[in-house]
């Protein structure tokens, strides 16, 4: 028989053995977090409910546990990947978007689509991570995506249409970060001191900025902000300095 198939069929057995839990993080871990490092995904897992204090795998054993942990997911529907329960690769993502509005009880909780604003977004409740880094004709985020509670990550850097970000109504401490490099918005809501869980604000190249309002003192927990690039920013709240441990690079 095909060596790598016997190989497969005996990890196969031990996978099926394993709690439900496990089985999730090895598959997450193995289809979404390929160059992450591991107190990153351990901040993911913990927002998606997952008990963050696990044993994440060796980065150099990284390569095994993704090409295994794909041919798991994949065996679930060879033909159709849309009818598996995780989807990376973005033409089966655009696929599986295309056949059904229900995605949301397929995908994992990590996804980078461009084409992801064409649904109602609310529909991937289970969202982590949203990646729309170079979506070039992208310019606004529909109110709707207040409804993703466990959003950590929101990427999106460089659309140059992208003008204006949505104003909050409700406090989320769940996103860690916000990259907004690149984009064409020309300042941030007021309503910005309810991301409180935030602690990297990424406004690098944002040559329309002119001023940061003075709620972005709200952000307590913000670390790292990155303002190189603001050519017209003019306006930066002085109490900015007072943040402990925050790093605000101004050059690259």
């Amino acid at each position: 028989g095909d060596p790598e198939n016997e190989v497969l069929d005996v990890l196969q057995i031990s996978f099926d053995g394993s709690k439900e839990t496990e089985k999730k993080i090895f598959l997450d871990i193995a289809c979404f977090c390929e160059g992450k490092y591991r107190d990153y995904v351990k901040k993911i897992l913990k927002y998606c409910d997952f008990d963050p204090i696990i044993e994440i795998v060796d980065c150099g054993c990284m390569s095994s546990y993704k090409k295994w942990g794909r041919q798991i997911v994949r065996r679930q529907s060879p033909q159709e990947p849309g009818n598996c329960n995780r989807l990376w690769k973005e033409a089966d993502i655009c696929h599986a978007l295309s056949q059904s509005t229900k995605i949301s009880r397929r995908c994992g909780k990590f996804f980078r689509m461009e084409l992801i604003l064409t649904l109602s977004i609310e529909l991937l409740f289970g969202l982590a991570q949203l990646t729309l880094n170079g979506c070039k004709n992208l310019e606004c985020l529909p109110r709707t995506i207040s409804a993703l509670k466990y959003l950590s990550t929101l990427n999106l850097s460089s659309p140059l249409k992208f003008r204006e970000f949505p104003e909050k109504t409700s406090s989320r401490d769940q996103l860690l970060e916000l990259h907004l490099e690149g984009t064409a918005i020309r300042g941030l809501p007021a309503s910005i001191e309810l991301l409180s869980g935030n602690v990297l604000l990424n406004l690098k190249d944002c040559k329309n900025l002119k001023s940061l309002p003075s709620t972005i003192n709200g952000l307590r927990l913000l670390r790292t902000l990155y303002l190189s690039g603001c050519s017209k920013l003019k306006n930066v709240p002085e109490t900015l300095g007072k943040f402990e441990s925050l790093e605000v690079r101004l050059s690259c």
